[in-house]
């Protein structure tokens, strides 16, 4: 789905990057939005989903790059999600906003919803949602009724409207311009984009001395993936391809597009001109990955492969006897079944407007790589802890796989990966050495010094992302092999040598006890790891933690959770032990009766669900534009999985319509008829 919106497995690294990202664009006085708050973690289902998460897994994993993220960025508001979380709408969820975000966390900005997130207009509003987006008519109606039933009060309201208000007078004074250096931006975006590209494969064929001989392949050299598809999508001022940067620099170059850069199926011809192209090269450069109809906002990837035409293109390219280089362009994780049949693969991700003179950049070795893996790269999807209980039901999703998300999973149960988490080359070599671990104590608590000597043996300038992950021998409640707990980045001239010095304070070793619900630090040996990825532990050192005696968290019948395993099956028993709960009851949301929660997919066999959906699909082939078949499977997606009630949006359709339709749905059409006709909205 959206996963190149995401920016990591892990939610050290997430927050921290969300809280920068919020600090960036705000130091301009622009607002940001934190979003989607929380365990927003698929889009099929995505507005009446309910995600079943124990609080363990919540607490670490799903709601901790969110307390980064807003106590140290302080976003201008927070987006509540659409799904359920154990049961409850995030919208009407007063433990997650009220409780959790401004009482425990101090948030003092605006709570906005996601577009048509409101479940119940009164609850909502009692449990911390302030702003509605986008607004409904005339919903206000709704509020005065509440008020008068005693469902709402006017204090509730008046907490909603000194939010907004708030909001209001932090920007009311802001000057605006509409004045921009567009070259200095692009500039900036050539740096990030080459900088951040991940080398993941270098058989010495890479830097390239030029482009002589070398024959570029693939369409995506010519029409970029960029950029991900849906509410994200933004007009680039200045889009430059890698081909276009190429004729800019009036370079001579070899180019065939060996396949359709919007469709899956094998184009003979092209292909065919691909390959006589590329037998007359001594190097190649295959640019391929996921077109825009392959992940988007709206619906779920279908598995983790590249289109068929591009599997092929490359498979016939390595049968060539040449150098190959792979660059990928996507959003997220693919199976690569070429993988060592190849001599190079760089991996841009969506690399933005500069990608084309950045990729350039990093393929001539005028700017050496330092991107670093945010997320692990299984072999295979059925490989993923999650892909046995992944998208669920329609009504329930089971978070079953706990904490033991990405590298958490995969390094603790020994699984093999195509690239770890953290993973990326260079063109240069780092050493690790001389690691020391000391302690502080600032503002009464205990801090940990992690400090360690960096040497670039290369003879090119580099950039290495130093990375540092912690586990415990405290025989409590399982966990996983280690965990990361602090970063950063060094850059050095060749031969050069660094001081790092990595801080992390002692809550920063604690974790969640399911008997307490509270953060707890356990007693035991500490294993401090220092390396370049999860999987590649350059320094080690051992320390001893005074904390509390847990062995009594040792749960023997967790037996899964305790030695996660490469088959790694959760029964529900299991799952209701550290969920602490009964499972929720699977409804076949198909079958009557229908209820304003109920999506157009659920009633679309009905009369009223077909006519709709035939008028959807009208809509949809109506729609013109660039790669058009992406926006209109958005379009379509979107449409049938939103709630009846998310039809009132904007005016589209009045309560009394919504309530006619769910009527007709459940084949009482006179009062369906009725409703249509005279109920006020």
């Amino acid at each position: 789905g959206r996963n190149f919106e995401y920016f990591s497995e892990d939610p050290l690294l997430s927050g921290k990057m969300g809280a920068s990202f919020i600090k960036g664009v705000q130091s301009l006085g622009v607002g940001t939005s934190l979003k989607h708050y929380a365990a927003n973690n698929q889009e099929t289902d995505r507005l009446v989903i309910n995600a079943v998460i124990d609080p363990r897994a919540l607490f670490e994993l799903y709601l901790k790059p969110f307390k980064i993220a807003v106590q140290e960025g302080e976003p201008y508001t927070v987006m509540c999600s659409y799904n359920r979380i154990n049961g409850i709408y995030s919208s009407d969820n007063n433990w997650l906003l009220n409780t959790l975000l401004r009482h425990e966390w101090k948030y003092e900005g605006l709570v906005v919803t996601d577009w048509g997130a409101i479940n119940d207009d009164y609850l909502s509003r009692k449990s911390g949602t302030d702003l509605e987006m986008p607004g409904i008519g005339k919903r206000y109606r709704n509020l005065m009724r509440g008020i008068k039933k005693k469902m709402l009060t006017e204090a509730d309201v008046d907490i909603c409207v000194s939010n907004v208000y708030n909001l209001h007078q932090k920007v009311k004074d802001l000057e605006y311009t509409s004045s921009c250096d567009y070259e200095e931006h692009f500039s900036l975006a050539r740096i990030i984009a080459a900088q951040s590209s991940v080398l993941l494969k270098n058989d010495g064929i890479l830097p390239l001395k030029s482009f002589k001989k070398v024959a570029i392949i693939g369409s995506f050299a010519e029409y970029p993936r960029y950029q991900g598809t849906g509410s994200s999508k933004v007009t680039p001022h200045k889009l430059v391809s890698f081909l276009q940067w190429l004729e800019n620099e009036k370079i001579e170059y070899n180019y065939a597009p060996g396949y359709k850069h919007n469709s899956d199926a094998v184009d003979e011809e092209l292909e065919s001109h691909a390959l006589d192209l590329a037998k007359a090269s001594d190097t190649i450069v295959v640019l391929i990955g996921l077109p825009d109809a392959y992940e988007s906002e709206g619906f779920d990837r279908d598995n983790m492969s590249l289109p068929e035409c591009h599997l092929s293109l490359v498979d016939k390219l390595t049968k060539l006897g040449k150098k190959v280089i792979v660059v990928l362009q996507c959003g997220s994780p693919i199976e690569l079944p070429f993988v060592d049949q190849i001599n190079g693969l760089i991996l841009t991700y969506l690399a933005g407007e500069a990608c084309g003179p950045a990729l350039a950049d990093v393929l001539l070795g005028r700017v050496n790589p330092s991107g670093k893996l945010p997320e692990t790269w299984p072999l295979k999807y059925s490989d993923t802890p999650s892909a046995k209980y992944f998208p669920g039901d329609g009504t329930n999703v089971l978070y079953k796989e706990s904490i033991f998300v990405g590298y958490r999973y995969f390094d603790t149960a020994n699984v093999p990966v195509l690239y770890p988490f953290g993973y990326g080359l260079s063109y240069t070599t780092f050493i690790y050495d001389n690691l020391d671990i000391k302690y502080d104590f600032i503002n009464q608590q205990i801090q940990y010094n992690v400090s360690f000597d960096v040497t670039n043996k290369g003879d090119v300038e580099g950039k290495e992302v130093v990375q540092l992950y912690v586990s415990s021998n405290a025989r409590g409640t399982y966990k996983p092999r280690h965990e990361l707990k602090g970063f950063n980045k060094v850059t050095l001239q060749p031969n050069e040598s660094k001081r790092v010095t990595i801080i992390i304070s002692i809550d920063d070793l604690k974790l969640f006890d399911l008997s307490t619900h509270e953060f707890i630090l356990e007693k035991g040996v500490y294993l401090f790891e220092v390396g370049s990825s999860s999987r590649d532990i350059r320094l080690k050192k051992e320390i001893i933690v005074e904390g509390e005696d847990t062995a009594y968290l040792h749960d023997e019948e967790l037996v899964n959770y305790n030695k996660p395993s490469a088959e790694f099956v959760i029964s529900d028993q299991e799952f209701e032990k550290i969920l602490q709960a009964k499972l929720p009851i699977a409804i076949n949301r198909r079958k009557r009766p229908f209820s304003k929660n109920s999506t157009l997919r659920d009633i679309e066999d009905t009369l009223v669900g077909k006519i709709i959906r035939k008028l959807l699909k009208r809509i949809a082939a109506k729609m013109k534009g660039e790669d058009i078949e992406a926006t209109r499977k958005m379009f379509i997606e979107s449409a049938m999985t939103m709630p009846l009630r998310g039809y009132t949006m904007s005016g589209m359709m009045s309560n009394g319509a919504i309530d006619g339709l769910v009527h007709m749905a459940n084949h009482k059409f006179l009062k369906g008829i009725w409703c249509m006709m005279f109920k006020g909205k």
